[in-house]
């Protein structure tokens, strides 16, 4: 499901993306999404992490808290991120 929001940016970047998007014949909005895809892959951003930090049911916690999960999860391998039983309800 894609989104349409907003967006404020530098005229500089604005005209980078407005290049690539006529060089390589993607959109603008494709651009970006592949980008921030890279990025959060370059930075080793977990994405468990991001989906625990965006959902609205976690409370606050403190930076203690936020750090021993982080450590927790940047030790996690794929191994340890694939199912290991399956459930029938």
């Amino acid at each position: 499901m894609k989104l349409r929001k907003n967006l404020t940016i530098s005229e500089d970047v604005w005209a980078i993306l407005e290049t690539i998007k006529r060089v390589q014949g993607r959109s603008i909005s494709d651009i970006i999404e592949n980008s921030v895809k890279k990025y959060v892959k370059m930075e080793k951003i977990n994405p468990l992490y991001l989906k625990m930090m965006t959902d609205p049911n976690v409370k606050h916690m403190t930076k203690k808290e936020n750090d021993e999960i982080t450590a927790i999860l940047d030790n996690m391998t794929e191994e340890d991120m694939k199912p290991v039983t399956e459930l029938e309800l």
